[in-house]
């Protein structure tokens, strides 16, 4: 049963990307959320969610990074 482990290679492989699509997301979600609410508190929020949010995911890529460093066979 030989697997290849595509999503784990394509999260290593694309970690930039798949960072700054998490950030803008939650960036442009706390957007959306404030031309719906007008609220002002909802801009720095969403910002700093961006920031956030970038940096778990980072964070969780590199998780994965490290574990398939040491359990995947090359």
């Amino acid at each position: 049963m030989d697997q290849d482990y595509p999503s784990i290679r394509f999260a290593i492989k694309n970690k930039p990307l798949i960072e700054w699509v998490a950030a803008g997301y939650v960036l442009v979600t706390g957007f959306a959320l404030f031309f719906h609410t007008g609220a002002m508190l909802v801009l720095p929020l969403a910002a700093l969610s961006a920031v956030a949010a970038f940096a778990i995911v980072r964070l969780l890529i590199e998780i994965v990074a490290l574990v398939a460093d040491t359990m995947m066979p090359r």
